[in-house]
């Protein structure tokens, strides 16, 4: 699952860019920062879970460590 939340969040980066640069001179400057902004939010919650995910991990390394 990790891997499909990384790969989610490159797809979103490389997606933003995508747009940004194919339409930079159809769009407004007003509708290219919306177009980040929109893009940053969902990126964030993908960043969310993928840390989710990573720390699950983390706390069942842990786990063998102290014995749970």
């Amino acid at each position: 699952m990790i891997i499909i939340w990384l790969l989610c969040a490159v797809l979103i980066a490389g997606l933003t860019y995508y747009v940004i640069k194919r339409y930079q001179r159809h769009l407004s400057f007003v509708m290219q920062q919306l177009i980040i902004v929109v893009m940053l939010v969902l990126e964030s919650v993908v960043i969310y879970y993928l840390v989710k995910e990573i720390v699950k991990f983390i706390v069942r390394g842990l786990g063998l460590f102290y014995h749970e």
